[in-house]
């Protein structure tokens, strides 16, 4: 199935195994399995053998990272701006106080080949996605 399609039938997807998911997360609140990093390392290899981000980028389209005093810091470094006009011009805060993004799509998805327009300086939740 091709990446588009999947996306379509995503949320669809996701509902049929809404109750299983739910209890699985339920179990792991109440007992964390030592294998835990391992299991989820290979359930993420696993998924992206087969998703490709460059034809996706569906997360830089619908969701904005936590950005921090560092990844500040480090972008508006590299656009040679001041912090403060970074955080007027791209960033606010949202109900738990966190920096994010004003708008989705992000700011730094380049439309025409997905690709980050900041990525060597990304900020560190992109880098750590999908967590």
């Amino acid at each position: 199935m091709n990446i588009e399609k999947q996306l379509q039938t995503l949320h669809k997807d996701a509902k049929e195994v809404e109750k299983e998911t739910f209890k699985y997360f339920q179990r792991l609140k109440k007992r964390t399995p030592k294998t835990l990093d391992i299991t989820m390392r290979d359930l993420h290899d696993k998924e992206f053998s087969k998703t490709d981000c460059m034809r996706c980028a569906n997360c830089c389209k619908t969701s904005s990272p936590i950005v921090t005093e560092k990844d500040i810091q480090r972008i508006s470094k590299h656009f040679r701006m001041k912090e403060a006009r970074f955080i007027s011009q791209f960033l606010e805060r949202d109900t738990d106080e966190f920096y994010v993004l004003q708008n989705v799509p992000c700011h730094f998805l380049d439309a025409n080949d997905n690709s980050c327009t900041i990525y060597e300086v990304r900020p560190k939740a992109c880098g750590e996605y999908p967590h």
